[in-house]
């Protein structure tokens, strides 16, 4: 990551003192929000002074940054490694789609962190998903190249896709508190996703 204000560690060390802070600022930022949290909060939380803190990042916003953009990372390395053993984009959609929900059950607070980030930084906000579109771009047209996707337009679809996921996940985790990802709940997008919502009428 090559972020100003971000310097990631070299050594196991390293890492684990930055899981530390990670997992202290997720939760934090989660329970209080970006402005209500101080840095000083995060390092003790973390179990850390705040000059080895300030040693990854340069203050609070590159922090939140930085978790931002793992999570970015982390969602889209996820969903590949779910769907690369499957042929068709359908089943790669499905399975990648049922590993982001697991994925954001397993940090359900990272609706907080991302949705304020349009406030704390609107740059990267808006980085976050056109950088997803793009990616999904490129999928959806090799798709749409071997006859499984509609002729479309292919920013609409990956936005689309990404707001029913984003917000399906919303309703499941956040809104409902599941935690267990079913098949089944894959299976209810999936199924309008793959047929269409509307019926035809000659």
């Amino acid at each position: 990551m090559t972020e100003v204000g971000i310097n990631l560690p070299k050594t196991a060390r390293g890492e684990k003192t930055l899981e530390k802070i990670f997992n202290s600022a997720e939760k934090l930022f989660e329970e209080k929000g970006y402005h209500e949290t101080s840095i000083s909060e995060i390092a003790l939380n973390a179990g850390i002074a705040m000059g080895t803190l300030y040693i990854y990042f340069k203050d609070k916003t590159s922090l939140y940054i930085y978790i931002l953009k793992r999570y970015s990372h982390e969602i889209r390395k996820t969903s590949a490694l779910a769907a690369q053993q499957y042929q068709t984009r359908y089943e790669q959609e499905f399975y990648g789609f049922k590993a982001f929900l697991q994925y954001i059950f397993n940090h359900p607070g990272a609706y907080q962190i991302i949705f304020e980030s349009q406030y704390v930084s609107p740059v990267h906000f808006k980085e976050y998903y056109e950088d997803f579109s793009a990616r999904y771009i490129k999928w959806l047209k090799a798709a749409q190249d071997e006859g499984e996707v509609i002729a479309c337009d292919l920013v609409s679809a990956s936005y689309i896709l990404m707001g029913v996921y984003t917000f399906v996940g919303l309703k499941k985790r956040v809104f409902d508190k599941q935690t267990i990802v079913t098949d089944q709940d894959v299976e209810n997008v999936m199924h309008i996703v793959k047929n269409g919502l509307f019926i035809k009428k000659d």
